[in-house]
C-alpha cells in the first residue's frame, strides 16, 4: 500500500518496468487501457493514465507520486481509501466489462 490506497504500487512498479523494457509482454496491451484495473485507479483519483506515466519515469517514490496525483487530480479521504481498498482486493471476472 501507498498512503493507505492498495495497488496503487503495483500500477507504479508496472510503469516503471515498462519503461526500463523490463515488463513482460504479457501486460503490455493493457497497460492504461479501459475497463482494466490501472484506468479503475487512475480515475479513482482522476489522472490521465499518460500523464502519470510521463510524471512515473521522471523518478520519484511511490508516496511523492500519490501526492503528485492528489495536487493535480483529487485527494482520497479515509472513505475513500475504504472504497477503493474494498473494490480493488476483489475484482471479480466481469469487473472491467
Amino acid at each position: 500500500m501507498t498512503g493507505g490506497m492498495m495497488y496503487f504500487p503495483r500500477m507504479l512498479d508496472k510503469i516503471r518496468l515498462h519503461g526500463r523494457g523490463e515488463l513482460p509482454e504479457d501486460y503490455h496491451a493493457n497497460l492504461g487501457r479501459p475497463k482494466t484495473a490501472d484506468a479503475a485507479c487512475t480515475n479513482f483519483v482522476r489522472i490521465n493514465y499518460g500523464v502519470l506515466c510521463q510524471r512515473v519515469l521522471k523518478g520519484g517514490t511511490d508516496d511523492e507520486i500519490l501526492e503528485w496525483c492528489y495536487a493535480n487530480g483529487r485527494r482520497l479521504n479515509a472513505g475513500d481509501l475504504v472504497v477503493w481498498n474494498g473494490f480493488v482486493s476483489k475484482p471479480g471476472w466481469n469487473d472491467f466489462d
